[in-house]
Order: structure tokens, then sequence, then C-alpha cells
């Protein structure tokens, strides 16, 4: 393939360097890979970065040799971020999607990917290869924008409910504060302060929540998530200032 296979010797393994990538879709999936004009670029990192033009479906793949020591443990391909939609397959069996390609687009860029390798294929020692269709819609930049790693599956899901724990706490105690602030409010009207300041708590927690990545089971757009997400960047000083 003209890229060096990467080790996966222990665990958490990175799967950060040298993959390939083509720009395009080819008529048969990924079965037909081979017919797509592959080119090295850097991961982290946008196509865009290594000099590939252009938005919409592109193709990375790598491949990865497994030590035998780790056929035993369920393992999980994890990213912290893939802009915007994405298809994950090992050796050409689907493991994990995220988002919506067109017609029926779906940003899911802010939820972190954690996809189990199905049994058939962990347990098999020696050389896989991993390949992720991605969507970039533009304007900026696209691609598998955070490290990429291979994990074991309870490893993986623990970490993230640990990192997003202390998010829904926080957002929780913004939440708290600001009905605490709407009940004094609602017993006397004459102090607007107290609304103002439910308004900045609440928008607060909101933005927070809609970061956290239990909504991609929930069946709600990702892409209006995104959305809130970022309009928490504008609402939140500004309900502040309040």
């Amino acid at each position: 393939q003209g890229v060096e296979a990467l080790r996966v010797e222990r665990l958490p393994a990175s799967l950060a360097g040298t993959w390939e990538f083509a720009l395009g879709d080819p008529p048969g999936g990924v079965s037909d890979l081979d017919g797509l004009a592959f080119r090295p670029v850097a991961v982290p990192g946008s196509w865009q970065e290594a000099g590939i033009p252009g938005h919409g479906i592109g193709w990375y793949r790598v491949t990865f040799d497994l030590d035998p020591s780790l056929t035993i443990v369920p393992l999980a391909f994890v990213c912290p971020q893939i802009r915007d939609a994405d298809e994950v397959f090992l050796d050409g069996q689907p493991i994990g999607r995220t988002g919506e390609f067109p017609p029926d687009y779906d940003k899911g860029t802010v939820a972190e990917r954690i996809y189990e390798i199905p049994p058939s294929r962990s347990a098999v020692p020696g050389r896989h290869v991993l390949a992720v269709r991605v969507y970039n819609a533009g304007p900026r930049a696209g691609g598998i924008t955070g490290e990429p790693r291979v994990d074991s599956v309870s490893t993986a899901l623990h970490a993230r409910a640990v990192r997003e724990a202390s998010r829904a706490l926080l957002a929780a105690a913004f939440a708290g504060l600001g009905l605490f602030s709407l009940f004094f409010y609602l017993r006397d009207r004459g102090q607007p302060d107290f609304l103002y300041f439910f308004l900045s708590t609440a928008s607060t927690a909101a933005f927070i929540v809609s970061w956290l990545s239990v909504w991609i089971v929930s069946g709600l757009p990702l892409s209006f998530l995104f959305r809130v997400g970022h309009a928490g960047m504008f609402a939140v000083p500004a309900a502040t200032l309040l």
C-alpha cells in the first residue's frame, strides 16, 4: 500500500501516524477502494492541510498488526472527533457510523466515536485493514481531526463516562442555580435580575449538555445539537452580560 503498517502491541494503542487518503467514493464502496488514487496523509489532521483541496466524501485507510496477546480482549476503535460524518470498516466489515451522509446529511463532528470491533475480527491476530469513509461539507476542513486509537471496550467507555460525568454535573449545577433564581423571580416580579440570572445559567447548562455523546442514541438530529452547542458560544456571554 506504500504506507508502513502500525503496530498494536498494548492498550491503548495510538493509531496516529501516516495513513492513506483518497478523495471520492468508489461505486462498489469499501470493496473497490483499490480503484481510488490514495496518497499518504498525517492523522490526526484534515486532508486539506495535507494539500488535498475540496470537500465531500473521502476515504482513509491504514494497516495495523494486532499482537496475539490482545486477541482475548474485546477491542474498540476510538476517536474523539471526526469531521463531519463517518462510516468505519475493519477488513471490509462495517463496525460503526456517526451522522448521516447526503442526501440525509447529519453532522456528528463533536461526538466521540467508540466502535466495538466484532469478535470475529478482534480475535484474529496479525494484519488488519481499517478504512474510514468521511463526509465533510465545508467550509471548514474535514477528516480525522482527533487522535484515533485501539482500546478495550470497557476502558474506552469508562474513560468517556468519567469525562462526561464532570460535564453533566457542571450542567446540573448551573441548572440548579438557575431554578433557584427563577423561584425568587416568580415570587417577586419586581426583581428582573433574578430572571436574567436564570437566563444566563439556563443557557450555560444547555450549552454544556449539548456536547454530551449520549445524544447519539437519542434519535435527535446531530446537526441540530451541533448548532445548539456553537450558538451557546455566543448566547452564554450575551446572557451573562445581562
